[in-house]
């Protein structure tokens, strides 16, 4: 934990850095705290808003953090991907996916200020998109020198090109399809989401080797 500081947009003190939010990552994280005194996976408990008598809490489900407690929203979208967040949060896809498994965790419980896993995949892949997006305009101008010396810039015309791509076709919050809608044909969905999907990939993968 850091010295906390306060997000003006909200008003709210932070306490936790989640950009370097390691969790269960590390191997040498007391792991006994996510199973219950009969050894079996703690699911619902983990949760301040859904925590029963004797049983302490791991995390909030709000987008911000509570009662002291860190922001599961806050480390899962501060993370690479799901799994990246699924072993920060729980140490295992196993346990993830048992939580996957829970109603209430998919959709969200509104009462409650969780918008539920559902919508933090959509949440996750805008972000991706605006990342990649950044990165574009960064990528489509090029300092050069010409043969007598003089600076210039020059145009990326490859990003310049992806970037127009995106722009003809862009996606919005509640446009990105997801699990939720269960679909068993992969080529049904929305061939936008899969294309702006496809160059999110391709540039981290760019990214990574660069």
């Amino acid at each position: 934990m850091e010295s906390c500081y306060k997000d003006n947009r909200t008003g709210r003190y932070i306490m936790f850095n989640y950009k370097v939010w390691v969790g269960f990552k590390d191997h040498e994280a007391d792991f006994s705290v996510l199973r219950d005194s009969e050894d079996s996976l703690r699911l619902h408990t983990l949760f301040v808003e859904r925590k029963e008598q004797g049983e302490v809490p791991l995390y909030t489900l709000k987008d911000f953090e509570f009662k002291g407690y860190p922001s599961a929203y806050l480390v899962y979208m501060s993370s690479v991907d799901e799994y990246d967040a699924a072993m920060r949060l729980v140490g295992s896809m196993s346990h993830w996916r048992s939580l996957l498994k829970l109603d209430w965790f998919m959709r969200g419980i509104i009462t409650q200020d969780f918008s539920g896993v559902t919508q933090w995949r959509e949440d996750m892949k805008l972000r991706d998109l605006s990342e990649a997006k950044e990165t574009m305009h960064s990528a489509m101008k090029v300092e050069k020198v010409d043969n007598e010396g003089n600076p210039y810039t020059a145009i990326n015309h490859s990003a310049a090109k992806n970037l127009g791509d995106m722009a003809k076709n862009p996606v919005y919050a509640g446009d990105v399809k997801i699990v939720s809608r269960r679909v068993r044909d992969a080529s049904k969905v929305d061939a936008k989401v899969n294309s702006n999907s496809s160059k999110i990939l391709e540039l981290h993968n760019k990214l990574r080797k660069a």
